[in-house]
């Protein structure tokens, strides 16, 4: 079984060019590195609204466990970003054999296995 934990908040940049605002507040190397590393993560999703004023994240997880310590880290430091507010997370038991068999991507070791 696993675990789909979606963080979702609201994004206001300091500019009007989104992709600008993301890497402002995200810078790739650095973001990308953190959740690389984060423990028992599988996959992650970035995404955004079309108007920009909406960041989400979407982590696969083996354990109900992990997406909710995941939730509760990004609860707790999201906010600190002047660019974000209204921090919501949501965790979905994923019903594996039918996403299996509909190919999505649940069957995945971690990310920290891959690295080895």
């Amino acid at each position: 079984m696993s675990y789909l934990l979606h963080i979702r908040f609201d994004f206001k940049g300091k500019t009007q060019d989104k992709k600008k605002d993301v890497e402002a507040a995200f810078p790739f190397e650095g973001a990308t590195a953190k959740m690389n590393a984060l423990p028992n993560l599988k996959w992650k999703i970035w995404a955004t609204s079309e108007d920009g004023s909406e960041g989400s994240g979407f982590y696969l997880y083996p354990t109900k466990e992990a997406a909710k310590a995941r939730a509760e880290q990004a609860k707790a430091t999201l906010p600190h970003l002047d660019e974000v507010s209204n921090v919501k997370t949501d965790i979905w038991e994923v019903l594996d054999d039918y996403s299996i068999a509909t190919h999505a991507p649940v069957d995945v070791p971690l990310i920290a296995e891959l690295k080895k």
